[in-house]
């Protein structure tokens, strides 16, 4: 699943609270089909993460559950967080291209063709592999 993409590595036991127990549980919960209970642990991660700042994969998995629920207009806000704190961050590029190529799924999906194009393009600029036959299809 794309959510373990951001994995913290070793699965060590965290104390309840943090930022990376609620992420952990998230994960796990992704990786077990509990997409509710998924996106309930990503929120708390970022409720709790210091300073307010969640990692931009933070708010990335979290909006691909709720992509696959069919809240594209809230997976689309988690995607921008997604980017918005990449960028901020100057996260590598891989990181913002598989952002976009997301958010842009979510675009497509809810009707926005136009958004899609213009996110899938920038995705493929990042790096992101095999949107070709997608932008040549959609994007004229």
């Amino acid at each position: 699943m794309l959510v373990s993409m951001f994995s913290y590595g070793q699965n060590n036991e965290q104390p309840k609270q943090s930022f990376k127990y609620y992420y952990e549980k998230g994960n796990e919960k992704a990786e077990a089909g509990d997409i509710n209970g998924a996106i309930v642990e990503f929120t708390k991660a970022i409720e709790v993460a210091p300073n307010h700042q969640a990692t931009p994969g933070t708010y990335y998995a979290r909006g691909v559950l709720k992509n696959q629920l069919g809240n594209y207009k809230e997976a689309i806000k988690d995607y921008d967080e997604s980017l918005n704190l990449g960028i901020k961050q100057g996260d590598d590029k891989s990181i913002l291209a598989i952002a976009y190529n997301g958010r842009g799924n979510s675009k497509a999906l809810s009707g926005d063709i136009k958004g899609a194009c213009i996110d899938w393009k920038k995705a493929d600029e990042f790096g992101f592999k095999g949107l070709t036959p997608l932008i040549t299809q959609y994007c004229k």
